[in-house]
């Protein structure tokens, strides 16, 4: 839920600051709020501010499901059910898979841009589906949803991949008393990932983070089930040296390993990097964008939207159409 209030023009243009105990209107239930304060985006006498709120509940996964290892989505392993619970399908209405995506709300997700403006079609052309670890069949724990709009970025230009996401508004929720819970266990399928919070960036080298997605994993093949593969944070120096001539912009963010191991492919686009926080939650970084692993090997780092430097975009935009 966003809210807009008056402030003192003299504010500074970034403010962290703990909330606690935000009534949801949605719910009528009591939330942990971790919030930034910033300067509003189209207010000229800039004495707005806006207040995101996230739920406590947001980048849970359930015991159990975490498996360590090093192989690469491209020639990787299947991950559990219910695993990363907020990720989902982008997909044609006849079921065809087309990108990743992640739920970041209960009627939001988040894609890659590029994943959304290769098709000249209306909003109605997408479905987004949750709570499936597997493409080729439905499982009971399968949650759909047809999309009201599509939002992508509107400095996106294909030929660059600068500002690549867009924003999935969901024509209905997902509501927890219909989402499924793991066998045995009290985790529901699907919930969302955390955001990060403002001006905070993915942690250092050795931070737990992690892709996922159903992308090409050796040079043919598609998965039919749900991939998983662990990154490193890779320095903006070490990344450009594997993409001469390219220019990584602010937008943009590596991770992988500098002698291959992990990375994603087509398929695997729009879908999440997530990474563990010291709170233990899980919190998206990044969006699958480009790099050099669909030639069937995980040859160096790929590239992902900067989640963090586009939260303002995305607080606007969920603000602004909240109620459309």
């Amino acid at each position: 839920m966003d809210e807009w209030h008056a402030v003192p023009s003299d504010w500074k243009q970034t403010l962290m600051l703990p909330m606690h105990a935000l009534a949801s209107k949605e719910q009528g239930t009591r939330r942990i709020v971790q919030s930034s304060l910033s300067l509003g985006i189209t207010c000229g006498s800039k004495d707005l501010v806006s207040l995101t709120c996230f739920p406590k509940d947001c980048g849970i996964r359930p015991p159990a499901t975490l498996r360590r290892h090093r192989k690469r989505i491209v020639g990787g392993r299947a991950s559990s059910l219910g695993a990363w619970p907020w990720q989902c399908s982008l997909q044609r209405p006849n079921g065809l898979h087309v990108c990743g995506c992640v739920l970041i709300a209960s009627k939001w997700a988040l894609t890659g841009a590029h994943c959304v403006s290769r098709y000249q079609a209306g909003d109605s052309f997408w479905w987004v589906v949750l709570g499936d670890g597997t493409l080729t069949q439905h499982t009971s724990s399968r949650v759909e949803r047809p999309v009201q709009a599509v939002y992508p970025h509107e400095h996106f230009r294909p030929a660059s991949l600068d500002y690549d996401i867009a924003l999935l508004h969901l024509a209905s929720t997902v509501v927890k008393a219909e989402v499924p819970l793991m066998k045995s266990k009290d985790h529901p399928l699907v919930g969302q990932a955390c955001l990060p919070r403002q001006n905070v960036w993915p942690g250092p080298l050795d931070s737990k983070c992690y892709i996922t997605g159903w992308g090409i994993t050796d040079a043919k093949a598609k998965p039919s089930k749900l991939q998983e593969g662990e990154v490193r944070i890779v320095p903006r120096k070490t990344c450009e040296a594997f993409f001469p001539g390219v220019h990584l912009t602010p937008r943009m963010l590596c991770a992988g390993h500098d002698a291959g191991y992990v990375d994603s492919c087509m398929g695997d686009s729009g879908g999440p990097l997530v990474c563990q926080d010291l709170d233990n939650k899980w919190t998206l970084y990044g969006l699958t964008s480009f790099g050099p692993a669909c030639s069937g090997r995980a040859e160096g780092p790929g590239v992902y939207t900067n989640v963090t430097a586009m939260l303002s975009w995305i607080n606007w935009k969920m603000f602004t159409h909240n109620d459309s």
